[in-house]
């Protein structure tokens, strides 16, 4: 598996052995009731991934304070290179906050204010050898200043 991520540096990352999810496969609209409700298949996709997620890393084994902003990066092993990465951002941020919520009750992903997501250039054979590849830190003070914005007057 070749890709932009060095595979030496993807072993200092978590890897959750699943297929990422795209998020334009997600929901579907209820003309009858007037609003989106969530596919059957994306139901299936967050059992599966939260049973492979149960032996990850706590937030204190990862040394992450979930009060302070935080950065995420993702590595995504998909099934081909038609697949826009930013559609399985979303999908695997609600995982996560799913599976910290059970460690942290008021975990929110909206703490994570760098999210930085790849594709690997390599593509797996099918849906079931996807992967994903991630790592949680904390963002130190001049990283949040550096992503700080003051609007001119």
């Amino acid at each position: 598996m070749k890709g932009r991520v060095p595979m030496n540096l993807l072993e200092t990352y978590n890897m959750i052995p699943c297929h990422g999810f795209t998020v334009n496969k997600a929901y579907c609209s209820s003309k009858a009731k007037g609003y989106l409700k969530e596919t059957y298949v994306y139901t299936q996709w967050k059992t599966n991934i939260q049973t492979k997620m149960e032996d990850l890393p706590t937030l204190e084994e990862l040394q992450v304070d979930p009060y302070t902003p935080m950065r995420v990066d993702i590595v995504f092993w998909l099934k081909d290179d038609t697949m826009d990465v930013n559609n399985f951002v979303k999908s695997f941020l609600d995982a996560l906050e799913t599976h910290y919520k059970k460690e942290v009750k008021d975990f929110d992903d909206v703490n994570f204010i760098d999210v930085r997501a790849t594709k690997l250039l390599t593509y797996c054979d099918s849906f079931d050898k996807g992967q994903i590849f991630f790592k949680i830190t904390n963002l130190t003070p001049d990283e949040i200043l550096a992503l700080s914005f003051t609007p001119a007057n």
